[in-house]
């Protein structure tokens, strides 16, 4: 699994959260700029709830 969080300092805080997961691989960056590689059955997505507007999702 994979989790991909475009925040620094989020990623660092999941990093920590996520250290007894060995499972899951953290990657630090923007969603379309990671290459997930083949295979990928499943994303899902977690837009900040100040981004719910389209207006305000378009920069994500």
């Amino acid at each position: 699994m994979t989790a991909i969080e475009a925040d620094t300092e989020l990623a660092l805080q999941a990093e920590v959260n996520l250290a007894s997961w060995p499972q899951i691989d953290l990657v630090s960056g923007g969603g379309r700029s990671v290459d997930v590689g083949e295979g990928v059955s499943r994303i899902y997505p977690s837009i900040p709830p100040l981004a719910r507007s389209p207006s305000k999702a378009a920069g994500f």
